[in-house]
């Protein structure tokens, strides 16, 4: 296996590059382009950098840490671990997998150190960045509308659904029909949608489903489950998301952000401090 790069006594082999590729682009083909591999190297350095420092730091995994991140594995079937190619799977070797969970397993403790101090958000920090983000922090558009489904696009479903709206009077008509447990799939909801948001529910529901208006029924039309009549049955508008309502998910989100900051800014200083240390063999690849 052809060696690119070494981070102080760590290896980067050009197969892990091309995993790394596969990883940040599953339909990636196997030929990268140039741009795609040297990201995936900085990836590799940086994540080299962080085992080195765990290391040195004299960071321990417990057998508890090594069997439960196994299993996370097994389950999940990361293939940042696992090649998903069947072809590539039998090269594999246990003792990599091995190495790979604990370097893992190092890495993320060691981000947990870097990350640990507590970090503040106050009140009025929030308050600024709702106010000047306020045009962001609103509900879409919702309504909700209940249909009557006739499977099928043959000439025979197309003369049932006409025949159908043609029953269909009023609201209360609709209700009756659509609840009336004949056979219709609608009629285990009573043909209820529920309240969607446009991009939700396939395009030909929704774009008359926000066209109607309260109570409205449309006629019928054709879609990829068959033919629908639609009825309006209720209508929510755009509106503003209140700060009391929002503080404390923004509050989360902020303090992720900062710590996603921190290790950026960590990982930044590493690189300055390990320039020496970082020696990239191959001179096709380049940081």
């Amino acid at each position: 296996m052809q060696i690119i790069a070494k981070v102080y006594d760590l290896d980067i082999y050009e197969s892990e590059i091309r995993q790394e590729c596969r990883n940040a682009n599953p339909c990636m083909e196997d030929s990268p382009d140039v741009s795609s591999l040297n990201s995936a190297l900085a990836h590799l350095v940086d994540r080299m950098l962080l085992l080195h420092k765990a290391e040195e730091i004299g960071l321990k995994i417990t057998d508890d840490e090594y069997d439960a991140a196994l299993m996370d594995i097994l389950d999940v079937h990361e293939s940042d671990i696992i090649p998903t190619d069947a072809s590539k799977r039998g090269n594999f070797e246990a003792g990599k997998l091995e190495k790979l969970i604990k370097s893992k397993i190092l890495i993320k403790k060691y981000l947990a150190s870097v990350t640990s101090q507590p970090i503040d958000i106050t009140e009025e920090e929030l308050r600024d960045f709702y106010d000047e983000q306020r045009e962001v922090f609103f509900t879409h558009e919702e309504v909700r509308a209940s249909h009557i489904l006739v499977k099928d696009d043959t000439p025979d479903a197309l003369a049932r659904v006409i025949k159908i709206r043609s029953e269909i009077k009023t609201p209360r008509d609709f209700e009756t029909i659509v609840c009336d447990n004949t056979g219709q799939p609608s009629c285990l909801r009573c043909g209820d949608l529920g309240f969607f948001p446009r991009g939700k529910l396939i395009k030909e529901i929704e774009d008359i489903a926000f066209s109607l208006k309260l109570n409205e029924i449309s006629q019928p039309f054709q879609t990829k489950h068959g033919y629908h009549i639609l009825m309006l049955t209720d209508r929510r508008k755009s509106n503003s998301i209140k700060f009391e309502d929002i503080k404390d998910s923004l509050r989360a989100r902020l303090i992720h952000i900062e710590r996603e900051f921190l290790i950026i800014k960590h990982i930044t200083e590493l690189r300055k401090q390990a320039q020496d240390h970082i020696v990239i063999l191959d001179p096709s690849y380049h940081l």
